[in-house]
């Protein structure tokens, strides 16, 4: 798996991204990963630390758009 940086910057319209904004994109793939393909293992740009959950997603929350 390429890293969404990598990605990001092979295409201009992306260019005004901060590293910041590039870093959380990263974190929901990451998750989103883990989420649908963890038998397949973790690729290697996902073995950065993920933060905790938000606080404040419910349980009615995650019934409602998933995890």
């Amino acid at each position: 798996m390429k890293s969404v940086k990598d990605y990001l910057m092979m295409q201009g319209r992306f260019r005004h991204m901060s590293d910041e904004d590039i870093r959380k994109l990263q974190m929901w793939v990451c998750k989103k990963w883990n989420l649908h393909y963890m038998e397949k293992g973790r690729p290697e740009i996902c073995e950065i630390a993920l933060p905790e959950e938000h606080h404040a997603v419910t349980e009615e929350h995650r019934e409602m758009h998933g995890p």
